[in-house]
């Protein structure tokens, strides 16, 4: 039933996800799949309407900052570890000034944004198909990015969140990132909660990964 219902799990995203496992070594996860990863990510999240662009320009601008100290300097910022390693004994992450041009600074922004999309995803996966996702994402954002954002962004992103498709429609366009071809049956939507499931699975080992090499180096409030 499931396999008549859905293609396999091997959707543009999936297979991003996938290239980050693949890529993790102990302790640590290579930086050119893990911004792959975020660049797939934002492209999906640029599907939800035009509201969120303010998302996707974060998003690119984080992105766009690491790969260019990746260019510059490879061998420092080949893996996540490398450079948390490489910008903590050269004072370029430090807690007590901030430094836009610390790649840390960008992976810490990314990863926040990673635990609002992970949960996101998870609540309206599980959600009722005439569920609100407006208040859904209300809700998970009130909990995750909304505790580092100003009054405005956070203003911003309520009226951001108004644009949001409806719970089927999100799952359809989520479910397209993640399968190799997709039905058109409504009632074929719900089926593949597994695939969601697994992927979910492969971005938290990512959160839990770059979660675990900020924190150990005290990096989880970098201003």
């Amino acid at each position: 039933m499931a396999d008549a219902a859905m293609g396999s799990p091997g959707g543009v995203m999936f297979v991003a996800a996938e290239n980050v496992q693949k890529s993790s070594s102990t302790g640590s996860l290579s930086t050119r799949e893990y911004l792959e990863f975020y660049k797939v990510l934002n492209k999906f999240i640029s599907t939800l309407g035009t509201a969120m662009s303010f998302v996707c320009k974060d998003l690119d601008s984080k992105i766009a900052g690491i790969e260019e100290l990746l260019e510059i300097k490879p061998d420092h910022y080949k893996d996540l570890a490398t450079m948390v390693k490489f910008e903590t004994e050269n004072d370029i992450a430090d807690r007590t000034k901030k430094n836009t041009d610390s790649g840390c600074r960008q992976i810490l922004r990314l990863h926040r944004a990673l635990d609002f999309f992970h949960q996101l995803m998870l609540e309206l996966a599980e959600a009722d198909d005439g569920a609100s996702s407006t208040k859904i994402a209300s809700k998970i954002y009130g909990v995750t990015l909304a505790n580092y954002h100003t009054w405005l962004v956070r203003q911003a992103a309520g009226a951001a969140f108004y644009t949001l498709p409806g719970c089927m429609k999100f799952k359809r366009i989520f479910l397209a990132q993640l399968v190799e071809d997709t039905s058109t049956d409504d009632a074929d939507c719900a089926v593949d909660l597994d695939v969601i499931h697994s992927f979910a699975a492969m971005v938290k080992d990512m959160y839990s990964i770059t979660d675990g090499l900020l924190k150990t180096h005290d990096l989880l409030d970098l201003p």
